[in-house]
């Protein structure tokens, strides 16, 4: 299953050791240190595995610890990719108030979106669902609908959404290509190292998380929804909104972006860990929001 690709930057970082959750690797910053299971140098007890340790055992380094790293901006969860390799995620999308606190402040374009002169309105607006600015949007000729304030902030385009994590000093979750959902930085966290279908099992569980088989039909807060969560304890990877991931066909206006985990309007079949679409890069809707990843920088040892 290729993984690779959106870690080939990140080899420099110094392997430290995995943490085993409920059979997989998913880590969770500050969490206690377990024994791994397999590793190839340890023996015994310490090593995992059979009473010698030895290269056939699966998972991490004998005696492995959480993901730690002192630069890691604060409240987001470590998680270790399959190759060894340490990024952090935030717990929960990016909220509606949160993003409104930074609409006053001026902030310069990262590359590719020159374009994008306002991180208000989309710069496209859908034709069927005109999204307002942040978080609203008038359906058929009527008033915009605002969601409540610790709901994740939508109708905002991807360059919106790659302003705001960079302005925050990290960046969109990294997500292989736009037509592979089951590679990259965000895939590796929803699904807990491509174990599970969902974030919380592998089996789909009817009212868990905001799809449609939930109740709800709209947004709702921002980690309200308790068993719609991974082992390490990232929130809402699935329903609830869409989100945005680092994953683009291109660096124009109209070039499209990868958008995974599915929304409150979606079945269960989309509103997975593999649940993947393509947005053009310009466009805002209310079903699609975004949340932010953190990469150790070139030396640091993560």
């Amino acid at each position: 299953m290729a993984r690779a690709g959106w870690l080939l930057g990140l080899s420099f970082v110094a392997t430290v050791g995995c943490q085993k959750v409920w059979g997989f690797e998913d880590f969770e910053e500050g969490a206690a240190g377990a024994t791994g299971s397999g590793g190839t140098s340890g023996s015994g007890a310490t090593g995992g595995g059979g009473a010698t340790g030895g290269t056939s055992g699966s998972g991490g380094s004998a005696g492995a610890g959480p993901c730690m790293n002192a630069s890691a901006p604060a409240g987001m969860i470590g998680v270790r990719s399959p190759n060894g390799v340490c990024f952090w995620i935030d717990p929960y999308e990016v909220k509606h108030s949160e993003y409104e606190q930074i609409l006053k402040t001026t902030i310069t374009p990262p590359s590719g979106c020159e374009w994008n002169s306002s991180m208000g309105a989309p710069q496209k607006k859908n034709t069927t669902v005109s999204c307002l600015g942040p978080g609203e949007w008038a359906d058929a000729g009527a008033d915009a609908a605002v969601p409540p304030s610790d709901a994740p902030v939508t109708c905002v385009d991807w360059c919106d959404a790659q302003m705001f994590c960079k302005h925050a000093g990290k960046t969109l979750c990294p997500a292989g290509s736009t037509k592979s959902a089951d590679e990259g930085a965000w895939y590796d966290a929803c699904s807990s190292n491509d174990a599970n279908d969902y974030p919380y099992s592998d089996q789909h569980q009817t009212g868990y998380c905001n799809d449609s088989t939930h109740s709800a039909k709209a947004l709702v807060g921002a980690g309200t929804m308790k068993e719609c969560k991974t082992p390490a304890g990232v929130f809402d990877m699935t329903g609830n909104a869409r989100e945005w991931v680092d994953a683009c066909t291109g660096s124009s206006q109209t070039s499209e972006c990868a958008t995974r985990g599915g929304s409150y309007a979606d079945d269960s079949g989309s509103a997975r860990c593999k649940g993947n679409t393509q947005t053009a890069k310009e466009l805002g809707l209310p079903t699609l929001g975004f949340r932010c990843c953190w990469l150790p920088p070139s030396g640091d040892g993560g």
